[in-house]
């Protein structure tokens, strides 16, 4: 069997940025890229895309890092509210 962990590994964001940057100016696939650094091909990929979508090159209708938090972010304070007895209706502000 091989060494590969099935656990999801965490990373900063700023080690993100700088892994897409080395992406972008190293010449390099993707797949290279994410073998000499020992993260997953699809995770790195996965940031370079959104990296894209970040600085506008993105297919309509795709999220932005900014505008996905704000959209999951939302409902799980409302949900939070709720429960401590604060629930708004957000259709009518009350």
């Amino acid at each position: 069997m091989g060494s590969k962990s099935n656990r999801s590994r965490r990373y900063t964001e700023e080690f993100k940025r700088d892994e897409v940057a080395l992406v972008r100016s190293s010449g390099k696939t993707v797949t290279e890229v994410a073998r000499q650094l020992g993260v997953s091909a699809e995770g790195l990929r996965n940031w370079v895309k959104q990296d894209e979508i970040d600085r506008g090159q993105g297919a309509p209708g795709e999220l932005t890092t900014a505008a996905s938090r704000g959209a999951y972010g939302v409902p799980r304070i409302h949900a939070g509210l709720c429960r401590l007895g604060h629930c708004v209706n957000p259709a009518v502000g009350e």
